[in-house]
């Protein structure tokens, strides 16, 4: 059975067993993505909308799963395939549009201040 916990900030844990497949979205591995699917990582919006309605791209979650591990494993693409098949569908999808999300943050929203901290404030001249 596969369990999914945030080890870290941006970071989603697939347990299966002993072993430990963490994913994370980073610069790289965004770039990885697009490189080894060939479209722009907005594809990945797509994928969720077609999640929604039970129209779902193996390749498009096996090239999320591939690249998402880039950075704490050295795997291969049919490794990703592998997996998949190991944690189930179900849960590498959810895995994986999770730490999308982690890599996407909303932004915070407090006292009228940008994430910065710059004040987003209008001033009204007298």
């Amino acid at each position: 059975m596969a369990k999914k916990t945030q080890l870290n900030k941006g970071t989603v844990t697939l347990n299966v067993g002993d072993q430990e497949h963490r994913l994370r979205f980073t610069t790289n591995a965004i770039v990885l993505f697009e490189e080894t699917y060939g479209q722009n990582f907005t594809a990945v919006e797509n994928f969720a909308r077609g999640v929604d309605v039970g129209s779902v791209s193996f390749r498009c979650l096996r090239a999320l799963i591939y690249a998402g591990l880039s950075d704490s494993t050295d795997t291969t693409l049919r490794g990703a395939g592998q997996v998949i098949d190991d944690v189930g569908f179900p849960q590498a999808m959810s895995a994986a549009l999770e730490a999308v999300r982690f890599a996407f943050p909303e932004p915070d929203k407090t006292d009228g201040k940008d994430p910065v901290g710059n004040d987003q404030t209008e001033s009204v001249p007298e």
